[in-house]
């Protein structure tokens, strides 16, 4: 089996699927929590850079992100990626976001990529979720989402130096707002094995 990588638009559900297909698969999941632990047991801060690619819903509302200077930002991707490749080398797994398509490929590591979208309705409920404990109006569910989105797109041009969404980067691109999860994770493990 190769390592699944999980690109995906904010709110279209990647970390459900990504944690359903793992289950399913019996291989490990890796997010940007656990990429961000364990580049703390390295000794490296990684939780400065988290603003962008992936705010988390909580942070864009009750937490400044500090700006960083363009090197510490290519030092501290250079330290992701090494995290993930160890990680893809050590079998087969799951990877979330972090341009982990690119890396993989570059690498030349057997993998197989997925991007996730879904219409803004999808997105919206979905992250309407997520804020449960925040809530805001919903006209600014939207800025959340395209805020998002921006992020995931300046973090994967910027170190791929392709084009976020680009149908060739990928070898499967899933509606989730027409298909559902249940259906995606299926489509996902058969396209994977084959």
């Amino acid at each position: 089996m190769k390592v699944i990588t999980i690109s995906r638009e904010f709110g279209a559900g990647g970390h459900s699927i990504g944690k359903a297909l793992s289950e399913r698969l019996a291989i490990p999941f890796y997010d940007w929590d656990i990429v961000r632990q364990i580049g703390k047991e390295h000794g490296w801060d990684l939780a400065e850079y988290e603003g962008d690619e992936e705010i988390t819903p909580m942070n864009s509302f009750v937490r400044h992100i500090t700006p960083i200077s363009y090197d510490e930002k290519t030092h501290i991707y250079e330290r992701e990626k090494e995290i993930l490749l160890d990680l893809a080398r050590k079998g087969p797994c799951i990877i979330l976001g972090r341009c982990s398509d690119h890396i993989m490929q570059e690498a030349g590591i057997d993998s197989f990529h997925v991007f996730l979208y879904a219409d803004d309705a999808f997105r919206e409920r979905y992250t309407e979720e997520l804020l449960v404990d925040h809530p805001v109006e919903e006209k600014d569910v939207h800025k959340v989402l395209k805020a998002h989105d921006r992020g995931r797109i300046a973090y994967y041009e910027r170190f791929s130096g392709k084009k976020w969404g680009e149908c060739h980067n990928y070898n499967l691109m899933l509606d989730v707002s027409a298909l559902g999860y249940d259906l995606c994770v299926d489509l996902i493990e058969k396209a994977v094995k084959g």
